[in-house]
């Protein structure tokens, strides 16, 4: 099985599994010190735990941003606030401004390509690239081609800055592609709400 095909990622220490199979993605969470077997919930496999959240391509919100699409597939909500995790299609020559978050941000390169902008270097990346950025990092990444990326947010909430700054997506599809730059100083007053910091582009 590829990376592509399936992807585990444990977090908080193997408290919450998460499984993408195919654009599918299904987490579970246990009770600290319990052990959560690694393998994608199926419909018809069986009961399904209460506090397992099983969602599919097109299932959960979804937001129109920067001329992405940004679709959460777990809130932090549902995690207790200990992640958000999102899955992002943003076409070429589009991406976020360089920023920086309060927690830590796992990038996890699906389809496409990226330069990735870290505290001042640049790191190319393709699919099965993987991208873990501490807290307080100022980073961005900037899509090369068409891209397609899993992200974790530690700790949860970021799905609460997407819904002030993007709007409701219409489909789960990319947006019209925008007609103007992005008003960054919204951005930025935005993202102070959710300890996050929009910083200007660097120079030249």
């Amino acid at each position: 099985m590829s990376a592509l095909d399936a992807l585990v990622v444990g977090l908080v220490g193997g408290v919450h599994s998460v499984t993408v199979d195919r654009g599918h993605i299904a987490t579970t969470t246990a009770a600290a010190g319990a052990t959560v077997p690694a393998g994608t919930i199926r419909e018809g496999e069986g009961p399904v735990a209460d506090n397992a959240i099983v969602r599919k391509t097109g299932d959960g919100q979804a937001f129109w941003m920067l001329g992405g699409l940004y679709e959460v597939k777990v809130g932090s909500d549902e995690t207790g606030g200990a992640q958000t995790i999102m899955e992002m299609t943003v076409p070429v020559g589009m991406g976020p401004p360089p920023h920086t978050h309060p927690g830590t941000e796992d990038v996890y390169v699906l389809e496409g390509t990226l330069d990735y902008h870290i505290a001042g270097d640049t790191v190319s990346g393709g699919p099965g690239s993987f991208f873990h950025i501490p807290a307080g990092i100022p980073e961005n990444f900037e899509p090369t081609s068409d891209l397609r990326v899993l992200v974790v947010y530690t700790p949860g909430g970021i799905e609460k800055f997407f819904a002030e700054a993007g709007e409701p997506a219409l489909s789960y599809e990319l947006p019209p592609a925008p007609t103007g730059p992005p008003d960054v100083e919204r951005l930025a007053a935005i993202g102070a709400k959710y300890g996050m910091q929009i910083l200007p582009p660097p120079a030249g």
